[in-house]
C-alpha cells in the first residue's frame, strides 16, 4: 500500500497551527523575525510541546481542537480520526479520506483471521484470504447521508 499523505487543506491546518505557535514563542522570547534563526531557531519539539499544553488547556474546557496527523498502528498508517479528536466533523478530510477511515476499521476487524486488504482504489477494495489465496472485490459508495446529491437514501 502507498504511503499516506496529509491533504492539502490538513496541511494548511497544520502549517497554520505550528507557525502560530512558532510566533508565541517568539513573541515570548522578544526576538524579531529577522534575528530569529540565530536567536531562537524553529524546534518543532518545543512547538509541539507547547500545542499539546494549549490543546489540553482548550480540551478540558469543551474545545475540540482539529490538529492533523499521520497515525502507523501495527504498521499501517491512517490520518486522525474523529474518535481520536473528539471533534464533532471535520473540515479537513474528503469523501475518499472518509473511505480510508472506514477501511482501516474494517482492516481492524480482519487482523488476524487470515484475510488482508492488498488493494485500495477509488470506489472498493480488494482482500485476499491467505489460506486460500482467494481475492474479493469489495465495492464502497456514498448511499446516504450529507454527501448524496441525488438525495437517494
Amino acid at each position: 500500500m502507498k504511503e499516506i499523505e496529509l491533504s492539502d487543506k490538513m496541511l494548511a491546518r497544520r502549517d497554520a497551527i505550528d507557525n502560530a505557535a512558532y510566533n508565541l514563542l517568539k513573541e515570548l522570547v522578544d526576538v524579531s523575525d529577522e534575528d530569529a534563526e540565530k536567536i531562537y531557531p524553529w524546534d518543532i519539539a518545543d512547538i509541539e510541546l507547547l500545542q499539546g499544553f494549549a490543546i489540553s488547556i482548550l480540551n478540558g474546557k469543551g474545545h475540540y481542537i482539529c490538529n492533523p496527523y499521520i497515525a502507523t498502528k501495527d504498521g499501517r498508517q491512517y490520518r486522525c480520526t474523529l474518535s481520536e479528536c473528539f471533534c464533532k466533523e471535520c473540515k479537513y478530510q474528503d469523501e475518499f479520506m472518509y473511505k480510508e477511515r472506514i477501511l482501516s476499521c474494517i482492516q481492524d476487524a480482519i487482523d488476524g483471521e487470515g484475510v488482508q486488504i492488498t488493494d485500495i482504489s477509488e470506489d472498493g477494495f480488494v482482500v485476499t484470504a491467505d489460506g486460500s489465496g482467494n481475492t474479493y472485490k469489495i465495492h464502497m459508495e456514498v448511499c446516504g447521508g450529507k454527501d448524496m446529491e441525488d438525495g437517494r437514501k
